[in-house]
């Protein structure tokens, strides 16, 4: 069996590489054999998987599922398997991260059961931004069911 660091290693070599290609789809390989089994009433922990080589093939998912050259049955396997990624690491995909955004008032416009809705803009646009409040939670598990939360819907408004 492969160690992580070596996946890791060989997953973080330059893009134009084919052996990044390789590690990669032999990480996506293995998680949807995994996701598979847990169909099947088996456990589903990925403890296999580091952190790190979690977040290169949840980026290498949403970039699959963002192409749009997958079949239907391909796109709710990688988007289940994206949605319990993100949910077990707790991340989201790079692409999913916005730079250079401005927070328009003092005030959210409005709020929700774990985050609140704030103006801003993006390149001079206006937009919504929706802004965890994980300050106001002292009980750890409880921060990360809302962390969990807030992956999922990211994911499914995607």
């Amino acid at each position: 069996m492969e160690t992580t660091s070596t996946i890791i290693t060989t997953a973080t070599v330059d893009s134009g590489s084919t052996e990044k290609n390789t590690s990669i789809q032999d990480l996506l390989r293995r998680a949807l054999l995994e996701l598979d089994a847990h169909k099947q009433n088996r456990s589903l922990r990925f403890q296999w998987l580091h952190p790190q080589a979690a977040q290169q093939l949840v980026d290498h998912l949403q970039s699959i599922l963002d192409s749009g050259q997958n079949n239907l049955k391909d796109h709710k396997k990688y988007f289940g398997l994206c949605r319990h990624l993100s949910r077990r690491f707790q991340i989201l995909p790079l692409s999913l991260i916005i730079r250079d955004i401005k927070r328009e008032g003092q005030n959210p416009v409005a709020g929700g059961g774990f985050a609140d809705i704030w103006r801003g803009t993006l390149n001079e646009k206006p937009v919504c931004l929706k802004v965890l409040r994980l300050t106001l939670e002292r009980d750890e598990k409880a921060r990360d069911e809302i962390r969990q939360q807030f992956c999922h819907e990211a994911l499914v408004w995607r």
